[in-house]
């Protein structure tokens, strides 16, 4: 019956295909709120899409008798809620999520920061099915028997579950701690790291290659160098394979944020180093698969005072590298601040924002499409006080749209993340100043520009080609994408094409196939 609906849109060997008469892009879809049984401050931090395009966030909430809780919520891609999870730890005091991670069957995973007992907190990690089952929690109390705060998650293609963040030692002060359990839960391996300081080890992202090796980040205090970016390897099996150590030129404060591999294994990471001259300037290092360094980029903004900070990173499916935070510009107020580096580490494009209100603006987070669209989101003065201001810039560097959320009134809105699913609808979250003087969850989804799939029954004369009508606008750029079945997740791209009023011959790369699915995307 499917399939049947879709085959009546071919028409005599050609097919209309018109993109731009869907939703527009960007435009809002829907958003919700979340406001815990506490009444109280609820904070979103992370969000993940799974492969259905359904969402997760979490962060911490207020409980009431509980005090702050994790909070994790699951939405369909309409929308609907499905599920909320609070989770309480033992102590019945404050319980902060800050990362999330979602695997190929759509089973949730979070960890943040828990109260054992005593005001001391160990990591907390649960693992939710898709359907909002808790499977297992696990908590993990190091040596020093103090505070320890999980910061980051990660789980690899077979389910297992990758934490680190950081951790105080018998004698060593706070140390990195990762630890990889297995999809049941079972804890395999528990790393720590503590740098020739024996003072201060924070770490603060985690990334997974291919081979599900992990790769850690954060920093890490020197001898006589103040703190160091310390990017740190484990082989899946837990064997710590190479560390590196990055101070700045001032010898001083060098912080690492964010991290990822690209196809190949290597490694990006970026945050924000002293130059000893203008202060906090943005530095992106890239470093081989073995760990040899091949790059080193310092950006200092146009204010050359005051502080760069990179939070977020991010690669393509073509290996360039973005990075987003903020940085001030002339006036001394900051901007978001996105960059685009080649592989090779040239810089492409910068974008800068300054938001309506001529005041602070910081990009907290970036997401990536497979067209390689980039989306940025964070907080950004208005004319109300501060507001949600998410960004989409095409591959080259253009802005497509920028989209504001206030709630209505003067508020104080802060998104914290960001994330895009497969047909290029983006989703943002974070916190939102309600009517009660306390924060809530604000969750967002702008539509992407994917236009409806239509069925192709009949290849042209030569068995291998097809020929669409594209109504679109010239110096657009729009993908060819098509599927053998609905059944199927992902998209696969036949050919990216410019966007002028004509008919278009699209050559089939699968000879002989009976029926295909096509679409096209505006890039």
């Amino acid at each position: 019956m499917f399939l049947a609906a879709f085959a009546a849109l071919f028409i005599s060997g050609w097919t209309a295909l018109t993109p731009r008469a869907c939703a527009a892009d960007g435009a809002p879809v829907w958003t919700n709120f979340y406001n815990g049984p506490g009444n109280g401050d609820d904070n979103a931090y992370v969000i993940a899409v799974d492969s259905a395009g359904n969402v997760v966030i979490t962060g911490y909430s207020d409980g009431g008798a509980s005090s702050y809780d994790y909070a994790t919520i699951k939405y369909l891609s309409d929308g609907t809620p499905v599920w909320t999870n609070r989770y309480n730890g033992p102590s019945n005091t404050y319980d902060f999520a800050y990362a999330i991670a979602v695997d190929s069957a759509g089973n949730v995973f979070v960890t943040g920061s828990s109260d054992g007992g005593m005001g001391f907190n160990n990591y907390a990690t649960i693992k939710y099915l898709s359907g909002g089952t808790p499977v297992w929690t696990n908590r993990y109390n190091g040596p020093g028997n103090s505070y320890d705060e999980a910061r980051a998650i990660a789980v690899d293609s077979a389910g297992n579950v990758f934490v680190t963040g950081y951790s105080p030692g018998s004698a060593s002060n706070y140390d990195y701690a990762t630890i990889k359990y297995l999809s049941d839960g079972t804890p395999i391996w528990t790393n720590r790291y503590n740098g020739p300081g024996n003072t201060y080890d924070y770490a603060y992202a985690i990334a997974l290659d291919s081979a599900g090796n992990v790769v850690v980040t954060g920093y890490s205090y020197g001898v006589e160098s103040g703190s160091d970016y310390i990017t740190i390897k484990y082989l899946s099996g837990g064997a710590p394979i190479w560390t590196n150590r990055y101070s700045g030129p001032s010898n001083s404060t060098d912080i690492a944020r964010a991290i990822a591999v690209d196809s190949a294994g290597n490694v990006v990471v970026t945050g924000y180093s002293d130059d000893g001259t203008s202060d906090y300037d943005y530095v992106t290092i890239k470093y081989l698969s073995d760990g040899t360094p091949i790059w080193t980029n310092r950006c200092n903004g146009p204010g050359n005072s005051n502080h760069d900070e990179a939070p977020a990173i991010l690669v393509d499916s073509a290996d360039n590298v973005f990075v987003a935070g903020f940085s001030p510009g002339d006036l001394g107020f900051d901007d978001y601040s996105t960059f685009k580096y080649l592989p090779d580490g040239r810089p492409a494009w910068t974008n800068r924002y300054n938001g309506l209100g001529n005041g602070h603006d910081r990009a907290r987070a970036i997401a990536v499409d497979s067209a390689g669209n980039v989306f940025v989101t964070g907080q950004s003065l208005g004319f109300s006080y501060y507001d949600y201001a998410t960004i989409k810039y095409l591959s080259d560097g253009t802005p497509v749209w920028t989209n504001r959320h206030s709630w209505p009134g003067t508020s104080y809105d802060d998104a914290r993340a960001i994330a895009v699913d497969s047909e290029g609808n983006v989703f943002v979250t974070g916190q939102s100043y309600g009517d009660g003087g306390f924060n809530s969850y604000a969750t967002i989804k702008y539509s992407g520009p994917t236009s409806p799939p239509v069925l192709v029954t009949s290849p042209g004369s030569d068995g291998n080609s097809f020929r669409f009508f594209f109504d679109t606008l010239l110096g657009r750029n729009y993908t060819v994408e098509y599927k053998d079945s609905l059944l199927t997740t992902n998209w696969q791209v036949l050919q990216t094409l410019p966007g002028i009023h004509a008919a278009r011959t699209v050559t089939n790369t699968a000879p002989g196939v009976p029926a295909r699915f096509f679409r096209v995307r505006e890039q």
